[in-house]
């Protein structure tokens, strides 16, 4: 649940998930625990990907579900398609899966990921997504 408050949050930082954690345990007369974030950062680090990807799909799809119908354009669920690039950190696991440019000298550049997503235009959700490579001309 921290995780999902954390990710729907302005401020994205594990240290405030944790203090929203904290504050929910004392509202419900239990110990506090500890203010280290260090723990629940390990714990988010081992949610399957799987899982989140499947939670953040459930969640479109019950937003789209609940919408009111004057939502919609001429009672259809329009879609729009966007994409973007997102550099990753400079490992080799990541220069393994997202390759940085080859026009860029090797180890000058970040790899690049690719993202696409299929977003509910009446009420703004994403409702699938892909990340990729950029894959170059020959």
């Amino acid at each position: 649940m921290l995780f999902i408050e954390q990710v729907m949050s302005a401020d994205h930082g594990c240290q405030e998930a944790v203090a929203r954690g904290i504050c929910a345990r004392v509202v419900e007369g239990r110990a506090a625990g500890s203010a280290n974030s260090g723990p629940y950062c390990k714990a988010r680090a081992r949610l399957p990907i799987g899982l989140v990807e499947r939670l953040g799909r459930a969640v479109g799809q019950r937003l789209v579900a609940g919408q009111p119908v004057v939502w919609r354009w001429r009672g259809r669920e329009i879609k729009l398609v966007d994409g973007t690039t997102v550099s990753m950190p400079d490992t080799k696991a990541n220069q393994a899966r997202f390759p940085q440019n080859r026009e860029q000298r090797a180890g000058l550049g970040f790899p690049l990921a690719r993202r696409v997503a299929i977003v509910s235009l009446s009420c703004g959700v994403v409702l699938e997504w892909a990340v990729g490579v950029r894959h170059e001309a020959h």
